[in-house]
């Protein structure tokens, strides 16, 4: 009777033969210890043994026991798992061994408890399907945000613009009003000239006197709390 289900990831045994046709391979790793273990890549050799040594060079001591000190390791050669002390914690090592398989689990096979009242569990896939769509998520989210500060940017210049313009058409106003007063009081008394200008204020107001002119322009300079300037 067949145990092989359709549509089912497969959870299976990938073992080398060891033979010229189909070798061990030589296999050199890295890694940081954590929780006083690490777990190789593949499954060792039993007979060529796991060599481990530091990353100055010196040799740690494989043991058997179930005690293992500073300096000593054990090696699960069924699961490929190697056991330290936890003085070997955060510790980089370098791991030498003759790889002859390894093992594939399917990341929808691997199930996590992550309650600790009503057993609900996940597996490592969910977590990773999840993590994938945060990622989409925020990348989504950055470029919302970098389209947003664009178009805030270009908002700003046209605002700065047409600010500019108007102040620019205001002064234009203000000296119409000048030369407009100049040109109908041309014949009155003569040299009066200067003090008709006089009478247009900032704001192109044309005032009675030019003394109501400056008044008015004092006014506002102090009630503005604008800068003096002469």
């Amino acid at each position: 009777m067949s145990g092989f289900y359709p549509n089912v990831d497969p959870t299976y045994l990938f073992k080398r033969q060891g033979t010229a046709n189909d070798p061990y391979i030589p296999l050199v790793q890295k890694i940081t210890v954590k929780t006083q273990r690490v777990t190789l890549k593949e499954i060792p050799s039993y007979i060529n043994k796991v060599k481990v040594s530091f990353t100055n060079g010196t040799a740690l001591t494989e043991v058997t026991g179930t005690t293992i000190s500073a300096n000593e390791y054990r090696v699960d050669y069924s699961t490929g798992m190697v056991h330290f002390n936890s003085s070997e914690n955060d510790k980089e090592l370098k791991f030498e061994y003759l790889g002859i398989g390894h093992v594939n689990i399917g990341a929808n096979r691997i199930l996590l408890n992550t309650s600790a009242t009503n057993n609900e569990e996940v597996s490592v896939q969910e977590i990773i399907d999840d993590q994938i769509d945060l990622y989409t998520k925020a990348v989504e989210s950055k470029q919302l945000i970098e389209t947003n500060q664009a178009a805030k940017k270009s908002d700003l210049a046209a605002t700065n613009a047409q600010l500019a313009d108007k102040a620019s058409k205001a002064e234009v106003s203000v000296e119409r009003e000048r030369i407009s007063n100049l040109v109908a009081n041309a014949g009155d008394t003569d040299g009066n000239a200067e003090l008709l200008d006089m009478r247009v204020g900032f704001d192109g107001v044309i005032y009675q006197t030019a003394g109501e002119a400056m008044r008015a322009t004092g006014n506002y300079l102090t009630n503005e709390d604008q800068k003096w300037e002469v």
